[in-house]
């Protein structure tokens, strides 16, 4: 949860910065980031922790949690792709 936090303050800070024209490249940077990571955190989450644990956790509830913050993930790649490919 920290590390979605300090995903999350870094790409506001980039966009302060990409709009205020001082750190374009960190915005490319974040992209790759939020473009790899949360899939990646997403396939690890169910093959490593749900299954080991899934008499812990209804699937209901985790495939819900997945599903909502896959559309957060599409969300913020969409608007970083958008500003990435208009020009300031």
């Amino acid at each position: 949860m920290l590390a979605v936090a300090i995903l999350i303050a870094a790409t506001v800070w980039a966009l302060v910065g990409y709009f205020l024209k001082c750190r374009p490249f960190l915005l490319y940077v974040l992209f790759v980031v939020w473009a790899l990571g949360p899939p990646a955190w997403f396939a690890f989450e169910y093959f490593c922790l749900f299954r080991r644990h899934r008499a812990k956790v209804d699937f209901e509830h985790f495939k819900h949690g997945q599903d909502t913050m896959a559309k957060v993930w599409v969300a913020i790649v969409g608007l970083l792709a958008i500003l990435l490919t208009t020009k300031p």
